[in-house]
């Protein structure tokens, strides 16, 4: 019985282990495959030159956010959040929101 792929290079593997073992051709992989033909055949070039490693999936997006906060004010933030202040029965913001998130679940 076979398992479920753990990981899209697993799936991509599964897919071109067949062409590699000249069981099928890419053709007929192609035409049974949900994958385009041409997929597979970048595949079968990645992992012919670096194995299963190039088979991860590439993202193309952005690995930064331009508009994200700095992380000197997230620490800022979250060093505030975490003095106790008056009016909050002597807790910190966090733990007087934790509380208060626990009391509306049960009440």
């Amino acid at each position: 019985m076979k398992t479920m792929p753990k990981s899209t290079k697993e799936e991509k593997f599964r897919w071109i282990k067949p062409i590699l073992d000249k069981e099928i051709s890419i053709k007929n992989m192609g035409r049974v495959c949900p994958f385009s033909e041409r997929s597979l055949k970048y595949w079968l070039a990645d992992y012919k030159e670096s194995g299963m490693a190039e088979l991860e999936n590439k993202s193309r997006r952005p690995k930064s956010n331009p508009k994200e906060t700095p992380i000197r004010i997230k620490m800022r933030n979250n060093e505030y959040n975490d003095l106790e202040h008056c009016g909050l029965n002597g807790l910190s913001p966090n733990e007087f929101l934790r509380l208060s998130e626990v009391q509306n679940v049960c009440g």
